[in-house]
């Protein structure tokens, strides 16, 4: 497999944090406080400037009905932000195959949500092509890392397991609640490992657990 950075060096345009979003009338935005403090984080660490309350109000001004929706929320690099808005296509499970490129676990952009998303992109719309919903990356190491856009969750005897930061990738705010809550253990796992689990689930913030389906290609 070649190797392949989440950041390619002539990635176009400034950088975008990205915080994605789950709100319902019912239950408003899901997970608000995680993806408010990641977004917070990530801003510090690139030197942008994030006013919380200015994103707040951004949110609420963006939602109404009764239908689930999707809230995408941009933080520009000169701190400017705006909301995008669809509705939520609700699915149980995704199919899925492996990236044929690895990441590599040191790429520091591997920890952040943003804009430099063109090898996710890229290896997603490869799967779509494919009729699957999300592709699984390796590290330059062959352990797994995450989906294009979702951690993996494996079943592994009587613990449910998640691939471990240090492999790198995002640690996703569903993920989070789950390793801290005890719900969940990080640890390192290779692709026979998830063959040999007894159940797969993709996830996220947005959809919640998914089950994971892999289907092996003719060719990918």
């Amino acid at each position: 497999m070649p190797a392949e950075g989440a950041l390619p060096a002539d990635e176009p345009g400034p950088l975008q944090l990205i915080e994605t979003l789950r709100w319902s009338s019912a239950e408003g935005f899901v997970r608000l406080d995680r993806h408010l403090r990641r977004l917070a984080a990530s801003a510090e660490a690139f030197g942008i400037a994030f006013d919380e309350a200015d994103a707040i109000q951004l949110l609420r001004r963006s939602v109404a009905g009764d239908c689930p929706l999707k809230v995408r929320l941009v933080l520009h690099f000169h701190g400017r932000m705006k909301c995008e808005v669809a509705a939520l296509k609700i699915e149980q499970a995704w199919h899925f195959t492996f990236s044929p490129h690895w990441v590599q676990s040191g790429d520091p952009l591997l920890c952040h949500k943003t804009n430099r998303r063109e090898l996710f992109n890229r290896e997603l719309a490869r799967a779509g092509a494919l009729g699957l919903q999300e592709v699984l990356f390796l590290n330059e190491r062959g352990e797994v890392t995450q989906g294009s856009r979702s951690n993996l969750f494996a079943r592994v005897g009587s613990r449910l397991v998640t691939p471990a930061r240090q492999c790198g990738l995002l640690n996703g705010c569903l993920r989070a609640e789950l390793v801290e809550s005890g719900a969940c253990a990080e640890a390192i796992l290779f692709p026979e490992e998830l063959f040999a689990a007894s159940e797969l689930y993709f996830g996220n913030s947005l959809r919640g657990l998914m089950a994971a389906i892999f289907i092996p290609p003719p060719s990918f």
